[in-house]
């Protein structure tokens, strides 16, 4: 799923996912542009979740760091 976009804040929204365990993985860039032409992001950053089956969503917070380079 690729989210694209978020606020001025970081913050966005996504649709329920089935129970299970994920990865989250934000990248963002310098260039706005750029996420519609390349893999290789300024940052990165990567949360772990569980979804449960009858619980609330619950709130993920992703630490982006510059990546490194190649």
């Amino acid at each position: 799923m690729d989210l694209g976009t978020c606020g001025k804040d970081g913050a966005f929204q996504m649709a329920r996912f089935p129970p299970g365990k994920y990865s989250i993985v934000a990248m963002a860039y310098k260039e706005p542009d750029v996420y519609s032409h390349s893999l290789d992001a300024d940052f990165i950053g990567v949360a772990k979740v569980t979804v449960g089956a009858d619980v609330p969503p619950q709130s993920v917070k992703i630490e982006l760091h510059p990546r490194k380079a190649k």
